[in-house]
């Protein structure tokens, strides 16, 4: 009943969205989720107080009442209606759309009459909403590492040929290693039965395993992180990978037997497809790789799955994991039933994974496939019934497992069509240079006032947009340009501009159009670069994807208030800095260290991250009275970038000035991360290292401006880097200023 609730109300998003007016500037759209009583005149009133652009998901309090829904359809477009009963799903279904309308705001009211009655379903539409967001986020960008790490590995793909994992006895049990910490509790029992089970290990656990004598029979990999130093035992073991074809590509040229799978990028999904039917293996991806690996071992001809370490919560010790990591001391924990039948405390980021297996635990497993949760005392995971892994095994461990892998070989080549996308591409890169020079003399044209002069800029901009068609309309370039289109689309829907220009002004779409042109060619030169040459060292190192495209992005950004600035950060190498980033896909870093040293300046989990942040910019009005209209801030040495974005988005109209005490670091972010057309276009950048110090320059002049028009200025301290001395004395610099 679930999925054809949540399914019916996916078509009829799809449908509101296929039928609203072409006369809507997908720029100005935004969602409004509203919980209120099933009174047609409420909705009404909500739905008037709106703009005609903003689609509206009116969420009532008590059963379904099909009658409000046809009354008020009758007159009114861009809403949807849902009951609050949980038999209705409405968090799921706030999920779904945003989901469908990532590049939209969001934002969730509640009729006051509704506040204590629906409290917790209400915080779990908030939840919902904030994952879909960040997913969509993290999807987008994430997007083009999926593209990229696809391309770095089809020469490999192509050449090994067609493998798939085989079970001959279907009695022979799977235990899939997850890297709860009960994981640890069960190596004595996975390594006694080791010749008669199917042991399925992560990346986590596949050191763990080798360390104690026992070799996983696979290995799966799905995502395209950078840090692969778990790869070195498993592969001196000679043992296989289980891969999606976005993994990161120096990972796979780690092993010598890899059995592919599609992966995140559809883009490459569908290339392979059409040039080579049936090379790749179809594998279920998920919000978590067990969701994966229990999909492999059912495709593989498993009856009998046990997973250990698939805890899903902080173990008594607060460990999070076998490796011992935990959560950070302010990550938000809640309890949830656990399997002995008591609670257990987890996570956002758990709680999501747990549900992941939930769903495909309910609507896709097989029926005659049996699945055991052996792990003693994590959380409660729905319709996975527990059992000690040991008495797991006594009772089905009884046969000598008999796996094989199963070749079906290629010819060792590429195929012929990615040479001519490389020429392709080379032309639309050229031509797109030409257009942009074009359009940039047509502003500096229509800047001058010379009609004449701006009709020739026309003229030329208009013959070359004319000529354009005949090179994106090759077929297989659509395969490398969809996914830079969409990324393209969601970062313009969000420059903080578009709220208060006049997007019809032929002007204002010039520099659009203009500054969208440079973000995509720089990205097809981004791909040009992976098709040309997949032995480059930036698909070989370990570390985060180098992107030319999000680095340029962000050196125009600063070059248009401090371009010495701008041309110092050019000449840092992205790759060599003073600091250790983790990033989750192209994100803003939630980890970040000093090199060699153990206490990092941050590290946060993905989703503490996001909230901590909304809850600094949330904290600037009552902490420093801040004032937009009358204010002016000032961050010195940052550290977390995402402070400063979620203050951006709260204020779009902030007059901001950085000023970075680490210009490293900021060349290490812009290089790996997309978040500069998050801030005001009138944001200052300015420095005040060692090695280039404009504090007594553009800081005291832009200072000086503000105060001359009557702000007051704001220095804004970090949460994570305010005490340190350096940053002190930055501080105090600001102050006398």
């Amino acid at each position: 009943m679930r999925k054809e609730i949540l399914e019916r109300f996916r078509d009829d998003v799809l449908g509101l969205m296929s039928a609203r007016p072409p006369t809507v500037q997908s720029a100005a759209e935004s969602i409004v989720i509203f919980a209120g009583k099933p009174d047609l005149a409420l909705a009404s009133t909500v739905r008037d107080s709106l703009p005609q652009s903003t689609l509206l998901l009116y969420l009532y309090s008590g059963p379904s009442d099909k009658s409000l829904i046809s009354a008020f359809q009758s007159k009114h477009g861009l809403t949807l209606f849902s009951s609050l009963s949980p038999e209705e799903f409405p968090h799921e279904k706030a999920g779904i759309l945003v989901s469908l309308w990532p590049d939209k705001r969001v934002s969730v009211k509640v009729d006051g009459s509704l506040e204590k009655a629906y409290e917790q379903t209400i915080a779990k539409i908030n939840e919902a909403v904030g994952s879909a967001v960040s997913n969509a986020r993290q999807s987008s960008s994430g997007g083009l590492i999926y593209l990229r790490s696809s391309l770095g590995n089809l020469r490999s793909v192509f050449s090994s040929g067609r493998k798939m994992l085989k079970n001959q006895d279907p009695s022979i049990p799977a235990v899939i290693c997850c890297g709860g910490p009960s994981f640890a509790e069960a190596i004595p029992f996975i390594k006694e039965y080791s010749g008669k089970i199917a042991v399925f290990s992560m990346a986590r656990t596949c050191s763990t395993l080798i360390s104690s004598d026992v070799i996983p029979d696979v290995i799966i990999h799905v995502d395209p992180f950078y840090d692969i130093s778990w790869c070195e035992k498993a592969s001196e073991k000679n043992c296989i990978l289980a891969a999606t074809l976005s993994v990161f590509p120096s990972l796979a040229e780690k092993f010598h037997d890899i059995i592919w799978f599609y992966g995140d990028s559809s883009a490459m999904n569908s290339y392979v497809r059409n040039q080579a039917p049936g090379l790749l293996n179809e594998i279920f991806l998920s919000k978590t790789v067990t969701v994966s690996a229990i999909d492999m071992a059912v495709k593989a001809g498993f009856k009998k799955i046990i997973l250990t370490g698939s805890d899903l919560c902080l173990a008594a010790n607060g460990s999070s994991h076998v490796d011992a990591s935990s959560t950070s001391g302010t990550v938000y924990l809640f309890p949830v039933d656990a399997v002995d039948g008591g609670k257990v405390f987890t996570s956002r980021e758990f709680d999501v994974l747990r549900k992941a297996i939930e769903a495909y635990v309910e609507d896709v497993l097989p029926k005659d496939v049996e699945i055991y949760n052996g792990g003693s005392s994590g959380a409660l995971i729905k319709n996975i019934p527990n059992i000690a892994i040991d008495k797991f095994l006594l009772a089905n461990a009884r046969s000598d497992k008999k796996l094989f892998i199963e070749t079906c070989q290629r010819e060792s080549q590429m195929p012929f069509s990615i040479e001519q996308i490389s020429d392709d591409l080379k032309k639309l890169v050229a031509h797109n240079a030409l257009i942009i020079s074009a359009a940039e003399s047509l502003c500096r044209a229509a800047g001058g006032g010379n009609q004449k002069r701006i009709t020739q800029c026309q003229d030329i901009f208009n013959r070359l947009l004319g000529k354009e068609s005949a090179l994106t309309q090759k077929k297989d370039l659509g395969y490398f340009t969809a996914d830079i289109g969409a990324f393209v689309d969601d970062i313009m829907n969000f420059l903080p501009e578009l709220r208060f220009i006049d997007l019809e002004d032929p002007l204002t779409k010039l520099i659009l159009f203009t500054k969208r042109r440079l973000l995509t060619n720089d990205l097809y030169c981004d791909i040009l670069s992976d098709i040309e040459n997949d032995q480059c060292a930036s698909l070989k190192s370990c570390a985060p994807r180098i992107f030319t495209a999000f680095r340029n992005f962000a050196l125009r950004f600063i070059s248009a208030k401090n371009p010495r600035l701008a041309e110092y950060i050019s000449t840092l190498s992205p790759e060599k800095g003073l600091f250790d980033s983790t990033f989750s896909l192209q994100s803003l870093p939630n980890i970040v260290r000093f090199k060699g040293e153990a206490h990092p300046l941050f590290s946060y989990s993905v989703f503490e991250h996001e909230e901590k942040a909304r809850e600094f910019a949330s904290s600037l009005a009552e902490k420093y009275s801040f004032d937009p209209q009358k204010n002016s801030l000032i961050f010195p040495a940052p550290g977390n970038y995402l402070n400063i974005v979620e203050t951006a988005k709260k204020y779009p109209l902030a007059d901001i000035m950085i000023v970075e005490r680490w210009p490293e670091l900021l060349s290490q972010l812009i290089s790996s991360a997309m978040f500069f057309h998050l801030l005001p276009e009138k944001t200052v950048v300015a420095c005040a290292s060692p090695e280039f110090d404009d504090l007594a320059g553009l800081a005291a002049s832009t200072i000086k401006c503000w105060k001359d028009a009557g702000r007051r200025v704001i220095i804004v301290g970090s949460p994570e880097t305010s005490r340190l001395g350096e940053v002190v004395r930055l501080t105090e610099s600001l102050n006398e200023l």
